[in-house]
């Protein structure tokens, strides 16, 4: 069974993988880029709680 842990690092991956496909075809406009900005925070926040949060 998926651990929460777990379905939050792969969204993270899913939403940074998104991202990064749409900044590099230029698809963003820039009335979408705070909402980049916003979900890219998100990501980042999920990835440095992830690493606060798994054993080492």
């Amino acid at each position: 069974m998926l651990r929460k842990r777990d379905v939050f690092w792969q969204l993270t991956q899913l939403i940074n993988v998104v991202l990064a496909e749409l900044t590099e075809y230029e698809i963003i406009l820039p009335l979408h880029t705070a909402m980049a900005a916003r979900l890219q925070n998100t990501a980042n926040q999920n990835s440095a709680m992830l690493q606060k949060s798994s054993p080492r």
